[in-house]
């Protein structure tokens, strides 16, 4: 798929994550999109400093709050499919391509991959569903090829924040991430609001990013929570 896509990325005092992982877009497969990102401004200067070749928007936001830093990004997304990954993930080259194949099929409203753990063997997340609590719900799909779901009463497929795509349109409708919800299951309450339009997710097991889950402003490194306001929320 040839279509334009708009990459956002959030980052907030972690610009080393940024110098790690940025350049790795250099290697994408797919090479028709833009990089947003939304950060400090120590993570700005740090991917001015990488001088990318890739055109890069900048947004600057300095708030704990990962659903308005997105939202930041979708505003100024001016592709018509719009996708998500961490500042501490590392796509790899066909990442983007594979992700967004399935959007060929004008079902499909959103996508997802594998996700590897930070020693770049292990899986942090295959396929998995979400119900109305928020619980995960393991998914059985295939291994070597695109499944697509349609959502289901009281369940839909999660899109891990860290590897998703979704047409900005359909992000737009709905009226993008709820800034309410500041950290943990914003992707989640997402998934669950664009179930009503039936339209179906795409799991793409080969779309993967290898995930190192570095500490932020609530959560160690080995990801022990140090606030746990924003996950009651």
């Amino acid at each position: 798929m040839t279509e334009r896509v708009s990459v956002i990325v959030v980052n907030r005092h972690r610009p080393d994550e940024l110098r790690r992982n940025l350049p790795a877009f250099r290697f994408q497969t797919h090479r028709n999109f833009e990089l947003i990102l939304v950060a400090d401004p120590a993570g700005l200067a740090a991917a001015r400093d990488l001088e990318l070749s890739e055109p890069l928007k900048l947004v600057e936001y300095d708030e704990a709050n990962i659903s308005t830093a997105r939202d930041l990004g979708l505003a100024r997304a001016a592709a018509p499919l719009v996708a998500f990954i961490d500042d501490d993930a590392t796509p790899e080259p066909p990442w983007l391509e594979r992700l967004t194949a399935p959007f060929s099929d004008q079902r499909v409203v959103a996508s997802t991959g594998f996700t590897r753990g930070r020693n770049g063997i292990s899986y942090q997340w295959k396929g998995v569903a979400t119900d109305h609590t928020g619980q995960d719900i393991p998914l059985e799909v295939p291994q070597d090829e695109v499944s697509l779901h349609p959502p289901e009463p009281g369940r839909v497929v999660k899109t891990h924040g860290t590897n998703c795509a979704f047409r900005r349109a359909d992000l737009i409708r709905i009226g993008g991430f709820d800034p309410e919800i500041r950290f943990y299951l914003d992707e989640t309450d997402l998934n669950h609001r664009l179930s009503p339009t039936g339209g179906l997710t795409a799991i793409v097991p080969d779309a993967q990013v290898h995930h190192s889950y570095a500490a932020n402003a609530t959560r160690r490194a080995d990801r022990a929570p140090t606030d746990l306001a924003p996950i009651g929320r």
